[in-house]
């Protein structure tokens, strides 16, 4: 199968290391628990604008060269890439492409056909995932948006959602699973089965 994974959120802690960076600017003391809604900038109490600003200004700071990966995600990707052609399919911007490649290598290695981005240097939405996906022909996506699950699911490509704290209280929609990486291989199966029965 041809499989897209999201980057932030599903393999990378980017909103904890976001976090990291907006407390020291800010002098607050949010914690990954305090993000329950996708659109983080809510929760801080920030303008959109002033947002997508902070976005920019982390991507050159300590905290984002500080990320790490989702240990469990390290694992399950490499069993997936030894079956499977595994792509990433991201909303960050082309600006920060040769960044996101070298963290992608350096934890990844090889385990990644190619890394989409679905906004483009001057930070505006240049395709939707679900147009992104349709393109690459994938047969499955692994997500952490509800928003972008539900877009790609209505696409007609199975998806299934890595549990995170903005997506834990969603009501899904039939046939989408909420999951966490010990079990994405058995969500996998279990998604595709429906999807060919219905």
């Amino acid at each position: 199968m041809k499989i897209g994974v999201d980057l932030d959120g599903p393999l990378f802690h980017f909103t904890e290391a976001y976090l990291h960076f907006h407390n020291r600017i800010y002098g607050t003391s949010f914690t990954i628990k305090d993000i329950t809604e996708y659109d983080m900038s809510r929760r801080l109490g920030v303008s959109h604008e002033q947002h997508g600003k902070d976005i920019f200004s982390f991507f050159d700071s300590p905290e984002f060269l500080a990320i790490r990966p989702f240990f469990s995600a390290i694992k399950q990707i490499r069993d997936l890439a030894e079956e499977h052609e595994l792509c990433i399919v991201t909303a960050r911007s082309t600006t920060f492409r040769e960044r996101t490649a070298v963290s992608v290598e350096r934890y990844y290695n090889g385990c990644f056909r190619g890394i989409y981005h679905a906004t483009d240097n001057a930070f505006q939405l240049h395709a939707d995932k679900s147009e992104i996906c349709k393109q690459l022909g994938l047969d499955f996506l692994i997500e952490d948006s509800l928003r972008n699950a539900v877009e790609v699911m209505e696409a007609g490509i199975p998806t299934t959602l890595i549990s995170r704290p903005w997506n834990k209280q969603e009501l899904l929609p039939p046939y989408l699973r909420r999951t966490r990486w010990s079990n994405i291989q058995q969500v996998i199966k279990k998604t595709l089965v429906r999807s060919n029965n219905y």
